[in-house]
Order: C-alpha cells, then structure tokens, then sequence
C-alpha cells in the first residue's frame, strides 16, 4: 500500500499494533524514491476527527525547531501525520547489552534533555516519546525519539507536568544500580521533583540536571557501588562508642588471625589432600590432571 501527497509517495513497510477505543492507525513507512532516506511514523486521521486535529496541525507546522515532524497531508478523505523514525537501539535496549559507566549514563541523560529543548518538543510529543523505549541513542550518544501517537486525539490537554513527569520512570531506569546502592540521592530527590510534577518545563528540567551533573561527573565509580560486606562491617564498627568499637576491632583481629593459622596447620598435616579446582567462578579449567598410579 502506498501513501501519497502532492510531492512523495509513502511505501507502507508495516500496519502497528493498536488497542482500546479511539486509537489511530500508525505505519511505518519509507519513501518510495528514497529507500536510503530513513523511516517515517505515519498516523492516519479519519475524516470525523479532521476538523478537530486541524487546528492543532497548523500550530504543530509552524513550529519550525520541532524537526522531528515532517508534514501533513490529505488524500481527500484522511489527514495523514509524518514523524521521523528512529532506527537506533533504544535506551532499554542500550543498558541491557552493554555495561555503561556512570559517567556516561550522566551524559545521556543530559542529551536527553539538551535535545528536548533543541527541538522545542510540544507537550503531548514529550508524553509520546518520554520512554525507555521511545528514546534512542546512538554509539555517538546522540540521542533520537519515536513517538506513540495513541493518544492524539487528546493532544490539545496535556500538561508540562503530567508529561514530564514520566521522566521519573526514565531516570530510575537508567541509574538503577546507583540508587539501588543508596549512592546517589541528589539523583533520588531530583526524581522526587518529577513525581510530584514540580518540574513544568524542559528548561527547568536541564537546569536542575546539570547543577547535579556538575556535581557528579568526577565521582570515582566505585564511590557508587553497593557497599562491601567489609564496607558495612567498618561502618558498624565507627558507629559504636569509644571501648565498644576497640573491643569488636581486637575480636575481627583475633578472628582473621586464628583463620590464618587454622589454615597453615590445615596445609601442614600429613594427611593434607591437596585440592584439584576444575573450575573458578564461571572460568572451566580444561587442562586434565596427570593421573598416578
């Protein structure tokens, strides 16, 4: 099936799945004289709600920052919407493949934001695309957006808040490990923000991100880890009293120092059976014993 306007032709690649009442027909699609020139999202209007999207069309066509959105146009009948399509990993897809620094976990963050406000991004787009699944980065990390246009015909009522306000879900997501560990509450009261939809506009947004990323970009990353068994016995340790604390530091002493010795003796007997490890961790040691008669 292809889709046609005054100047390109839309071949349609495939129809996406749709569910509940009031839901748009979407298509990926490519131009049909251009197969190098990348993907489109096209939504398709019926004429019983043309009238209504109209208005909201013509504002959406002046916005000229907003560059992820190609044109509009009709077969007589329909509106047709054209959104790029991005083709890069998505932001799930990212940090489940690849292990990620926190370094650069801060920086996709903020390229997530600096991007935003490049393209002037209208609310209802920021609630369409504001997803782990939604938001792409490339190996540069730059980033790109796909947008889920379900709920278009709702597009005139979105709130800054209640849009950005999904970010929470995306921040959580991409410094899991960090505030799993309890290391990063700047990063936890940041969220706290977005939750209670004190956050209304992309600006504010970055603003307050990189007061935090100025604030932790330099943070060794092993400051940022969970704490050690060791960690968390020293830490016990500095929270008791003066005799208190002298008296466990002596018994952890006398504990390490009787393991050591049990050892030796271990090694010593004349009994000892040396051991034979076949495998560390999840290293298989393939070099076969010598066997002895």
């Amino acid at each position: 099936m292809i889709l046609k306007n005054h100047e390109k032709q839309y071949i349609i690649i495939r129809k996406l799945d749709q569910s509940g009442e009031h839901q748009t027909d979407q298509y990926i699609c490519r131009e049909l004289n251009q197969p190098g020139g990348g993907t489109f999202r096209i939504m398709e209007i019926p004429p019983d709600h043309s009238s209504q999207s109209m208005p909201y069309l013509v504002t959406l066509a002046k916005n000229r920052d907003f560059t992820d959105f190609v044109e509009f146009f009709s077969d007589g009948t329909s509106f047709y919407v054209v959104l790029k399509e991005s083709e890069l990993p998505t932001l799930e897809q990212k940090l489940t493949r690849e292990a990620c620094s926190f370094r650069e976990k801060l920086d996709i963050g903020k390229q997530i934001l600096k991007q935003m406000i490049l393209l002037d991004m209208p609310v209802f787009f920021m609630a369409a695309c504001l997803d782990v699944e939604h938001i792409h980065v490339a190996a540069t990390g730059d980033i790109a957006f796909t947008y889920d246009m379900s709920d278009w015909y709702e597009a005139e009522h979105y709130e800054g808040g209640a849009a950005l306000s999904q970010l929470a879900a995306v921040w959580e997501f991409l410094f899991a490990r960090e505030m799993k560990a309890g290391r990063f509450p700047d990063m936890a009261d940041y969220i706290s923000r977005f939750r209670t939809q004190a956050v209304r506009e992309s600006l504010e947004a970055y603003r307050w991100y990189q007061s935090i990323y100025e604030e932790w970009k330099d943070i060794p990353e092993k400051e940022l880890m969970p704490e050690t068994l060791a960690e968390k016995i020293m830490t016990l340790i500095q929270k008791l009293k003066g005799g208190m604390k002298i008296a466990i530091a002596v018994l952890l002493v006398m504990a390490a120092a009787g393991y050591l010795g049990y050892s030796i003796w271990n090694a010593a007997r004349p009994d000892a059976k040396a051991e034979v490890f076949r495998e560390i961790g999840t290293l298989q040691l393939t070099t076969e014993e010598a066997e002895t008669e």
